[in-house]
């Protein structure tokens, strides 16, 4: 026999059956009694629980009590010395408590916190914790009065749980108890003393940088979601692991005395002071060469003399309140060198803290709340940012004391374009938003006249000066110190040829990791998987086996010219960094990366959360949309088993996987993903709020490729008029309203109000964003498409050419906006009798559409259409009918037979069997065609008129002479949506003489 609240409430007979009680209200007595069993419990209180409010509470109340009551003793009746008795003003229900689970259960606990032995006292516990039967007491009694008592009891399920866990600990059964405290974790993100026992049984299963990382999400767990950090024992424990020291080899050679730790850099132990750190090479400045006619025997690890900078005075009164401060050059520029300077004259006697990874930034933040005056110094600042890093709040926290503090930090002008583009914004959020609060102080690369007359003074002392004075137009002075140029020569020749081909393939498969976006140390064995796809990549070389690895990778990390290596090792579990300098040469070639398939999958392999989305947007912009699904679906799936589902950033990856599978071709599976995030974006942050708006957005668009184009259009309408109401007229989301709204206004028919829309977007994008912006034209595609639906193919043909020249201007030859704009502009170019340019263009674009996205996806299967429409054009009829026939196959495979995309294959299929004398098939095939359109798209719709136009015409080749009336019927209609110029119009009336004129085929468009 048990009763129980311990999960639902329950009566057990003493046979094991289950006594079920149906109604709401006498459960939620039943909870009462068994709370207070061997107590009265007063009707008063049963009163306020059932109604909560008096005002409630139904003439009679008393009398529904007693029926409960009455209903309880029915259901209690078999039970051996149980029974309800009335006493007084209430009830009491006279049972033995250790029956009751919950008294039972409080009972084992204060029994084992007794205990002094550790088996007897964990016994006891689990004892305990068994009697509950799900995670929520009273989970059947869904009053508001209760849930107080539920949530208290919550609370003593969760105490008794982590002393059953600590006496575990002490037993030392950490092995067994890893991934019980992952679970819980999950199941109470909240408890403290539960995520310090997991870091605690991680660190003691050796396992420390698991460990570390725990506490890390932790961290940005609580200051993201409640701004606050963890304690104070918590804080300790983290400290106190990773207090081991650690040498660093990068720096060893030149300073035995420094050790770093996996905190921060210390010498002699301690942390310095500003003013103690001579040597700028242990915070990041580049070697360089020895002094070639030094006699002497000079330190050959010395630097040239500093040369003032023209910013140093900026710099230097940036450095005096409290703040962060942020340095941007390229690579080699002497940013670092910069900010080392002015540190030293302005903060010498600061404590420095220079962590060197995210890790340690969290121990330096932690270590700042017991220093006075310090500087957090971060050199390439991209590895210390991000989600766990430096984040705004993280920023705040290290500002916000009474003694004088600051950031500094330096970072490399690609990477600070990378944070700028549009899409990284919302994909590297946290490290965005946490660049918005620095103090920017820019470096040219170049030396102005000034700073050359500067470096002459100090070159009659330095020849190291004097030689890179010599191409100070060309080249940076302190590029050409740091041999940038050099090395960069040095790895280009070994591509192209020789025996070092194979080392020079490792130094290109680090430089597109990089690229790619992985930002962490890299392992040997990825950059060795990698080389070979880096060798075909560059130099054309056959892939075979690399015939000595351990010769290879010597030459990749031999210094070179006195300074640096190509890649340099880390100090990290042997992993290497690349010579930044190198990434930024390519980058500036190359904007946009051009990194093999199998390359960025094998890099997912080794990504973190933060990389993978990273990858993913590498992916889509280099056109790889599956690798983009798998990279976004990577760190959705992570980050839901860590943060939970309903986290804003495991949502922000769940819209992300959305829209790679959008651009993959897959809009029935976006739109499922984003709806998914729209409706837990609805009920955590409200309808109109920004990010709930983007949710709508990216839904209304996921359903518009999908061919739901009313239902997409009520989305994008929805989202507009709020975006209009409650942004800044400027703001650029609006622009991607007004492009999203006209394009599905045009495929839905409305064309005039599609072309007022989609001038509205140009405008305003070329006000917000340029002239030459992406965003810019993609509203000038779509206008070019709503003015081909006009039929005003000369000013399309115009809009597109322009689009394609610049799109071939800023991208790569393959990119899907340039096959977009040449797709477009042969659609315009076949409609001005042009079908020959039309189809070697269309040819193109099926070949690179084919090759890069796939036979299936959508954009594929519009440009075989097309090109059968040129065909048709061409008299060619067998081979239009023999392409639309593959579309139509494709189409209704992939996307189902009332897609748009496979209604219009049929079309183009019905003109070609009509034009080659099947007659009755493409009256067959319209048939079905226009049931469908007037369906899905309406009777009105011009599509559904020129497949109606199509199948008068192939009746009327059939011979039926009675189609005039419909004719009449169909130009009245087209007349009242079209204007007397319209093609359509005019092959209407073009019918009327007999004369067989192929109709309007849907162009292509895609939203933004």
């Amino acid at each position: 026999m048990r009763l129980g609240v311990l999960g639902t409430t329950l009566i057990e007979d003493d046979n094991g059956h289950v006594v079920d009680i149906t109604k709401s209200q006498p459960r939620a007595v039943l909870a009462l009694l068994l709370l207070s069993a061997g107590l009265p419990v007063s009707i008063d209180r049963i009163t306020k629980v059932l109604w909560r409010d008096a005002a409630d509470a139904p003439v009679g109340a008393e009398n529904v009590v007693q029926g409960c009551v009455s209903q309880l003793r029915g259901a209690l009746k078999n039970l051996h010395d149980v029974w309800i008795e009335r006493r007084g003003p209430g009830y009491i229900l006279h049972v033995d408590r250790s029956l009751v689970d919950v008294h039972h259960f409080r009972d084992l606990v204060v029994r084992a916190r007794g205990e002094h032995g550790l088996e007897r006292r964990s016994s006891l516990l689990t004892e305990a914790l068994g009697l509950w039967r799900g995670p929520k007491a009273l989970a059947d009694v869904s009053y508001s009065e209760l849930e107080p008592d539920a949530a208290a009891l919550g609370e003593e399920y969760a105490n008794a749980l982590e002393d059953r866990v600590q006496a575990d600990l002490d037993l030392g059964r950490e092995e067994q108890l890893v991934a019980e405290l992952v679970a819980h974790t999950g199941r109470h993100p909240g408890r403290e003393r539960l995520r310090t026992q997991l870091i605690t049984a991680l660190h003691r299963c050796g396992r420390t940088s698991e460990a570390s990382q725990t506490y890390l999400n932790y961290r940005r767990w609580l200051v993201e979601e409640h701004a606050t950090e963890p304690g104070e024992e918590l804080r300790r424990l983290h400290n106190d692991m990773l207090a081991l020291p650690r040498r660093d080899e990068s720096t060893s050679a030149t300073s035995p005395a420094v050790t770093v730790y996996t905190s921060c850099l210390t010498i002699a132990g301690a942390l310095p002071r500003v003013a103690d750190l001579d040597n700028p090479l242990l915070l990041g400045v580049h070697p360089a060469p020895p002094v070639a006619d030094d006699l002497l025997g000079a330190d050959t690890h010395d630097v040239p003399p500093y040369v003032t900078r023209d910013i140093d005075p900026t710099l230097r009164a940036a450095l005096r309140p409290s703040r962060f401060v942020l340095v941007v050059g390229a690579a080699t520029a002497g940013k670092t060198r910069a900010a080392y300077q002015a540190m030293r004259t302005e903060l010498p006697g600061h404590l420095l803290l220079a962590p060197d990874d995210k890790a340690g930034l969290t121990v330096a933040i932690d270590h700042a709340d017991n220093l006075r005056d310090c500087v957090l110094w971060l050199d390439d600042l991209e590895h210390y940012l991000g989600r766990g890093g430096l984040t705004r709040a993280a920023i705040a926290r290290f500002l916000t004391s009474e003694h004088h503090r600051v950031i500094l930090s330096t970072l490399r002008s690609v990477e600070d374009t990378r944070y700028a583009t549009p899409h990284n914004k919302e994909l590297l959020h946290y490290a965005v938003q946490a660049l918005k609060t620095a103090r920017r102080v820019s470096v040219d690369r170049l030396f102005s006249p000034a700073e050359q007359r500067r470096a002459r003074a100090l070159a009659v002392h330095d020849s190291r000066l004097a030689r890179s004075l010599a191409t100070a137009d060309r080249y940076g002075v302190t590029e050409s110190i740091a041999a940038g140029p050099a090395l960069y020569d040095i790895w280009r020749a070994a591509q192209a040829e020789g025996s070092e081909q194979h080392g020079a393939a490792i130094v290109t498969a680090a430089v597109n990791c990089r690229r790619a976006g992985l930002t962490r140390p890299l392992s040997r064995r990825l950059l060795i998987d990698l080389a070979e796809q880096a060798q075909r990549e560059f130099g054309g070389l056959r892939p075979q086996p690399v015939p000595d690895q351990d010769q290879a990778w010597a030459w990749a990390a031999e210094p070179r010219l006195g300074t640096a290596a190509l890649i340099t090792p880390d100090g990290h579990d042997g992993g290497v960094t690349v010579f930044e300098y190198l990434v930024d040469a390519v980058t500036a070639q190359t904007p946009s990366p051009a990194i093999p398939a199998a390359g960025l999958e094998r890099m997912l392999r080794e990504a973190d959360t933060e990389e993978a989305s990273r990858i993913g947007g590498t992916a889509i912009e280099q056109g790889e949309f599956d690798i983009a699904v798998a990279a976004f679906n990577h760190a959705y799936q992570h980050q839901r088993g860590e943060l939970g589902a309903e986290h804003p950033e495991t949502l922000a990856n769940r819209d992300r996987l959305a829209f790679a599978l959008r651009t993959a071709g897959q809009p029935e599976r976006a739109a499922h993903e984003h709806r998914a995030v729209l409706h837990a974006r609805v009920s955590s942050l409200g309808a109109e709020h920004p990010d709930t708006l983007v949710s709508r957005n990216n839904l209304g668009v996921a359903l518009y490729q999908a061919g739901r184009w009313s239902e997409a259009e009520t989305e994008l309408a929805t989202v507009l008029r709020v975006r209009r109401r409650v942004l800044s007229d400027d703001d650029p989301e609006i622009g991607r309203s007004i492009s999203n709204h006209a394009s599905v206004l045009m495929d839905l028919g409305r064309w005039f109000e599609a072309e007022r829309l989609a001038r509205e977007a140009v405008v305003f994008r070329t006000r917000v964003h340029g002239p030459d912006d992406r965003n810019t034209f993609n509203s000038r595609n779509n206008l070019g498409l709503v003015l081909q639906a006009l039929g005003r193919y000369e000013e399309a043909e115009a809009e597109h050419t322009t689009t394609l020249e610049a799109r071939e201007r800023l991208l790569r030859p393959d990119h899907p906006d340039i096959l977009e704009s040449m797709h477009n502009r042969a659609t315009a170019l076949r409609h001005l009798n042009r079908a020959e340019e039309a189809e070697q263009e269309h040819r193109q674009v099926l070949h690179r559409r084919a090759q890069t996205l796939g036979e299936h996806h959508y954009e594929t299967i519009d440009t075989r259409i097309h090109l059968a429409a040129d065909l048709l054009a061409l008299r060619r009829t067998a081979e239009a009918e023999e392409v639309s026939g593959e579309a139509i196959t494709v189409a209704n495979a992939v996307y189902g037979p009332e897609h748009p995309y496979t209604l219009d294959a049929h079309d183009v299929h019905a003109q070609a069997l009509a034009v080659s004398g099947k007659h009755a098939e493409a009256v067959d095939e319209l048939t079905t065609v226009i049931d469908l359109r007037r369906r899905l798209q309406g009777d009105e719709h011009p599509y559904t008129l020129a497949s109606r136009l199509q199948w008068a015409i192939a009746r009327s080749q059939q011979g039926d002479q009675d189609v005039e009336l419909l004719l009449t019927e169909l130009h009245a209609s087209a007349s009242a949506l079209l204007r007397p110029h319209h093609p359509l119009v005019r092959s209407i009336m073009q019918a009327f003489s007999s004369q067989t004129t192929p109709g309007a085929t849907k162009d292509s468009s895609t939203g933004d």
